[in-house]
Order: structure tokens, then C-alpha cells, then sequence
């Protein structure tokens, strides 16, 4: 049987983020998350921690890599 290590949760939970706002975009990848949970609690706090890492720069980035993959043939 083959071993491996586990991969620590938070890892797997940036992973699946930065997936999914890569493959949606930002907007439709929350409204993907908001589905599964619908009352999560604190709506600032949850930003937070998802954001976590993010400045300005990286979003616009992002923001203009997904605008100009959406618009190649």
C-alpha cells in the first residue's frame, strides 16, 4: 500500500479557492461557496480569511488575467 502525507486542510481549502476563482471568477466563485453555507456567520470575518493574502494589485491582476482569458477565441 502506497503512503502518502496528508495534505493539511488549509492547503487543500487555498487550493480549492484559487481554483475556483481562477476556473469562475471571484464573484461567481463565492456565489459557488454561498450555496454550501448558507448562514456562515460573521459576513466580515469570512471575507477575511478568504481574502487573507490578497492586496490590490494581486486582485487586478487576477481580475485582468480572467477578463483576457474570457476573451480569447
Amino acid at each position: 500500500m502506497l503512503m502518502h502525507e496528508e495534505t493539511p486542510i488549509a492547503e487543500v481549502n487555498r487550493r480549492a479557492w484559487e481554483a475556483l476563482v481562477r476556473e469562475l471568477g471571484i464573484a461567481d466563485a463565492v456565489r459557488f461557496v454561498q450555496q454550501f453555507a448558507p448562514d456562515l456567520g460573521n459576513y466580515i470575518e469570512i471575507r477575511r480569511s478568504l481574502f487573507d493574502g490578497y492586496d490590490l494589485a494581486r486582485l487586478i491582476d487576477e481580475i485582468s488575467q480572467f477578463v483576457s482569458a474570457k476573451q480569447s477565441p
